[in-house]
């Protein structure tokens, strides 16, 4: 029995993987963004990018990067869709935290439909896990690779900006 459940959470498994991975890439890609609009001459600059790795707060470095548009905004008149594009980058990179940290953190069971003789991996929501409660209706492995796909999404839109400010 315990092989049929370790195969039912297999999929889930490496589809949380998978999101945990599209979204360090993308982390990294707004790190290097911050750097780029700091020291738009030198892409990945090392000060920039020691105040960027200076908080481990995945939200407080979004921060830094809309508090660094805010305050450059000036130096790209060349780019005027600059402020709205990092703006865009911050606020769904919030709203795909919220997703991500649901996949991580909800708890999970199995679920037995004895009418039917079917088990499925789910999230546990008779707790009340707020967490699990999100997502209780979500096929886990679809889910979990749309959180995972629009990640990789933003990792290209931040790093189109970068080039946007490097290249005009």
């Amino acid at each position: 029995m315990t092989d049929d459940y370790d195969e039912l959470r297999k999929d889930v498994a490496i589809e949380i993987g998978n999101v945990v991975i599209e979204w360090n890439e993308f982390c990294e890609a707004l790190g290097i963004l911050f750097a780029t609009i700091i020291f738009p001459s030198a892409a990945a600059n090392k000060v920039a990018l020691s105040i960027w790795h200076s908080t481990t707060n995945d939200r407080a470095q979004r921060d830094m990067l809309l508090a660094a548009a805010k305050a450059t905004t000036e130096f790209f008149k060349t780019y005027p869709k600059f402020f709205s594009d990092v703006e865009y980058l911050w606020d769904r990179g919030n709203a795909l935290a919220d997703r991500r940290n649901s996949a991580l953190h909800a708890p999970t069971t199995f679920e037995t439909d004895n009418a039917k003789g079917t088990t499925r991996f789910v999230t546990n929501t008779f707790f009340g896990h707020i967490r699990a409660h999100r997502i209780k209706d979500a096929d886990l492995v679809k889910e979990f690779r749309k959180y995972a796909d629009y990640a990789k999404k933003l990792t290209v839109f931040s790093r189109n900006v970068q080039a946007a400010i490097i290249f005009g």
